[in-house]
């Protein structure tokens, strides 16, 4: 087993990560070494208000976003949800999404990729 605290997540900040607007802040909850082999990514990413991620595309892997606060916009396969806490958006391999902070407050979204079965 290996724990961290939430005190402890990793920091990794990203400016106009996929083509979006300001920066997207990373706050990774186990050093990439410490993931299950199935998982890429798990953590929480906080959009400030403007900043986004920008439409990009998973193949041989899927990601999901579960919204923990904030409000804004996703995009999948170019459909968009007006995203609140709560909401889950899940983009498949083969699929493209995006992300928009359209709010004044900041938004979290737990991010998770999963690569898929070969």
């Amino acid at each position: 087993m290996f724990y961290v605290s939430g005190d402890d997540k990793i920091k990794d900040v990203k400016v106009q990560l996929r083509g979006g607007e300001g920066n997207t802040t990373f706050e990774k909850f186990f050093p990439d070494d410490k993931l299950p082999k199935s998982y890429k990514v798990f953590a929480e990413m906080v959009l400030e208000p403007g900043c986004s991620v920008g439409q990009h595309g998973h193949q041989g892997e899927s990601e999901i976003y579960y919204v923990l606060s904030g409000t804004g916009e996703i995009n999948v396969n170019g459909e968009t949800l007006q995203a609140k806490p709560g909401d889950v958006a899940v983009c498949h391999s083969g699929s493209f999404h995006s992300a928009k902070n359209t709010s004044d407050k900041e938004l979290r979204i737990l991010a998770m990729i999963v690569y898929e079965p070969a």
